[in-house]
């Protein structure tokens, strides 16, 4: 319902009528945000950012008829066993990472544990990325044990990680004894648990460490690896069902090109990502109502495709860089942080 008011005492007066007796929930998928020109009250409202809610976008679904079968033609789905098992690992993975840290065991450490890359955004990947952050937080509660042990490992940050690190592989080897191939440590730019399902389903767990030290102010800053920046995606693409199959459409043609992934100097996938969502935040026709989301048809995906490599043939990949900001795409200098995956720059094929 949307109610306009001409001054603070009209507001105030209806306040009452607006409150509800008793809460109520619904399923809510997205957040729309409607936009109109000031100048002209008879112009419809459009939909300026379809804000998705939850931690991961529900899994690519047809927009159109002939797009879907044009995705089936091409293989681009991914099938609802592997998108089942990777949901099925995230959540055991979550509960087993919840009998170690919890309440109980800790009062002064806080953990999160949330999915990024393709799967949180809804398209078939090979690998189910996740990320497990652990917090120090203040607690007017006594230390337990397990806190004192933490703390007095806190100047060794090397020997810290090291502990949490053993702590999760135990967890998982003991929890998944039946289930896994093998799991085992990675140390790369940051520290991860690399675990293969017997199902073929493979895992990355990425463990990062926020401390409350006067010293380390501005790392405390720095987003949490990838979760952030896969947020201002999503909103920076307007649409993230249509970003969903550009995305998916792009990543497939330099996949078969053999220009995917920065491992071996070419775009990595954030990048690619990056890219996409520009394109839509930058091509994408006004969005007048859900009807038009659910109508994009295959001639539209391929308009955006044009503006797609007409973009891409025409950057020059000797200076520029491309960052996403929430409703801002902008240069960015050269002395950005690697850790900072947000202002990561798109390297030249």
């Amino acid at each position: 319902t949307i109610e306009q008011y001409e001054n603070a005492e009209q507001l105030n007066q209806a306040r009452s009528s607006l409150v509800l007796d008793k809460p109520f929930d619904f399923p809510v998928e997205y957040v729309y945000i409607l936009q109109r020109c000031l100048k002209d009250d008879a112009q419809p409202f459009h939909i300026l950012y379809q804000i998705p809610l939850g931690p991961v976008l529900p899994k690519l679904n047809s927009i159109d008829s002939k797009l879907k079968e044009f995705f089936q033609t091409m293989n681009l789905y991914e099938s609802d066993e592997s998108y089942n098992q990777k949901q099925d690992k995230f959540a055991k993975l979550s509960s087993c990472f919840q009998q170690i840290f919890n309440e109980q065991n800790s009062h002064h450490f806080r953990h999160s544990f949330s999915p990024y890359g393709s799967f949180r955004i809804g398209i078939n990947g090979q690998d189910l990325d996740t990320v497990f952050v652990l917090n120090e937080v203040k607690s007017n509660e006594g230390e337990t044990e397990f806190d004192k042990t933490l703390i007095q490992m806190q100047h060794d940050k090397s020997s810290l990680n090291n502990h949490i690190l053993n702590l999760l592989e135990t967890q998982i080897k003991a929890n998944f004894e039946n289930e896994i191939v093998y799991c085992r440590k990675v140390q790369a730019l940051f520290s991860i648990i690399s675990i293969l399902f017997i199902d073929q389903t493979k895992v990355e767990v990425s463990l990062q460490i926020k401390l409350n030290e006067k010293q380390s102010l501005e790392s405390s800053k720095e987003p949490t690896l990838g979760v952030h920046e896969i947020e201002h995606l999503l909103i920076h693409a307007r649409s993230p069902p249509i970003f969903q199959h550009l995305l998916t459409f792009i990543r497939k043609w330099a996949q078969n090109f053999g220009i995917y992934g920065h491992v071996y100097g070419y775009l990595g996938g954030y990048s690619w990502a990056i890219l996409c969502a520009h394109i839509c935040h930058s091509f994408l026709t006004p969005i007048k109502s859900l009807y038009t989301i659910e109508q994009f048809s295959v001639d539209q995906l391929f308009s955006l495709v044009q503006s797609f490599f007409s973009t891409y043939s025409k950057f020059n990949w000797s200076t520029e860089t491309l960052t996403l900001v929430p409703r801002l795409s902008k240069s960015m200098n050269n002395s950005s942080s690697v850790f900072q995956r947000g202002s990561m720059r798109i390297l030249s094929p």
